[in-house]
């Protein structure tokens, strides 16, 4: 959607940066859930040895 003003060197670097910004902005969110999906990874859910879980219970673990 292009806004309704007039076009200047000003306004068409202005809106050039936004849409480098709004591109950055994609991938660091997908960078993010990606990061995000490793730090939640433990033995129970994923191909990750037991040992590489440390020493925090799995969520979910009963408590006897």
């Amino acid at each position: 959607m292009e806004p309704d003003f007039p076009a200047t060197p000003f306004t068409e670097a202005l809106l050039k940066e936004n849409e480098e910004l709004r591109t950055e902005n994609a991938l660091l969110r997908e960078r993010c859930s990606e990061l995000e999906e490793r730090v939640n990874k433990n033995s129970q859910n994923s191909s990750k040895p037991p040992s590489s879980d440390g020493y925090q219970k799995p969520r979910g673990a009963l408590s006897i």
